[in-house]
């Protein structure tokens, strides 16, 4: 059988992951970069030379602060193509299990932080990030946290050669990680890889395998579309299309660059933009930020990301009212009567004489 030279050049991942980001912080293992654009959304064009990176979950607090608070779709005044494409939810909590996310929305007050954070704590435990805004008055929180581990039944193995990996007219060593030569002894790891479609060694799309059966982690080479929504289209296509060839055979080679990064950015397109919904014109939008971290090697894969939008106004519409009581425990009147007619009994109670005791 001719060889395949399986080596990874573009990747379209459906499953991604992370660190605690204050932790990563302090080590200044944080990479922004000119190099890499930040999305909130499937539907951003892919540019040359430029990575494009996104995670759901700046989608998923646009979301609860939509559905829970402005009850309609957002108007600001400015950014009005995010704006748009925000307020279509094309990425829902329908798209996760309930276990790898939190999602949550309310005014920025202690009590409010308080259940956030042991939220995340009963359900992440020390993988959660902790929140740690200030509170403030008449502000707003929406926040979403997403965490995936998704390791290998049997780690790949680490290749000691680096990938030459191309990247326009220039060349750069990375490490990578995968099956240097397919074997016979090497089976129980090569079943973790299918290829799901394969034209040439410039085009191709596989999975790997990970403890998850619920998950799937897609690596296609391939000529991009114009966004990264009709790219994952095309690959979703392709790969129900299918291929004779599922598995790796022998001599056949699969090399995929290791990645780690952890992205800090700011939607500045929508930060100081006021709000245009009724009753919300006094509203703006003071923080809208989003951290991922993802780590992909021989191990696994594993995606940590979290968002944050923070609004403030002068005034807070749609304030929840605070419950009323009705304890008559000081001097009250009491009357009977039948419909429209004069009351046939009277009592005003000024002391307790008459109360049981």
């Amino acid at each position: 059988m001719k060889k395949i030279w399986l080596t990874i050049f573009s990747i379209s991942l459906v499953a991604l992951i992370g660190i605690n980001w204050s932790a990563l912080a302090k080590k200044g293992a944080s990479s922004v970069t000119k190099e890499t654009l930040v999305t909130p959304y499937l539907e951003n064009k892919i540019s040359p030379q430029k990575n494009l990176l996104y995670c759901g979950t700046f989608q998923l607090a646009w979301n609860e602060l939509q559905n829970k608070f402005i009850k309609e779709k957002i108007c600001l005044n400015g950014a009005q193509e995010m704006v748009s494409l925000l307020n279509q939810q094309s990425f829902t909590k329908e798209n996760l299990s309930s276990k790898d996310y939190v999602a949550m929305v309310d005014y920025l007050t202690p009590e409010f932080l308080n259940q956030l954070n042991q939220t995340l704590k009963s359900k992440f435990g020390n993988e959660a990030a902790i929140v740690n805004e200030k509170p403030m008055k008449n502000a707003i929180l929406a926040y979403a946290f997403l965490y995936k581990n998704l390791n290998f039944a049997i780690p790949f193995e680490t290749l000691s050669e680096k990938l030459n990996f191309s990247s326009g007219n220039q060349k750069t060593q990375v490490k990578a990680f995968g099956i240097k030569e397919y074997t016979d002894k090497l089976q129980p790891m090569a079943k973790q890889v299918k290829v799901l479609n394969y034209e040439n060694s410039n085009d191709f799309i596989i999975s790997l395998a990970t403890k998850s059966n619920q998950e799937e982690l897609i690596l296609a080479k391939i000529n991009p579309k114009a966004t990264l929504a009709e790219t994952i289209a095309l690959v979703e296509a392709r790969s129900q299309a299918g291929t004779k060839q599922v598995a790796l055979e022998a001599n056949e080679t699969l090399q995929i660059p290791k990645l780690d990064f952890l992205i800090d950015h700011n939607y500045q397109e929508l930060e100081g933009k006021t709000f245009l919904n009724k009753g919300w014109e006094s509203w703006q939008i003071s923080k809208a930020k989003q951290w991922i971290k993802f780590q992909l090697n021989e191990q696994g894969a594993t995606l940590k990301s979290e968002a944050k939008i923070i609004m403030y106004g002068c005034a807070a519409p749609n304030q929840k009212a605070k419950p009323r009581s009705f304890i008559f425990d000081q001097p009250f009147l009491i009357y009977l009567k039948e419909a429209g007619k004069k009351p046939y009994f009277a009592l005003w109670i000024n002391n307790t004489d008459l109360l049981v005791k």
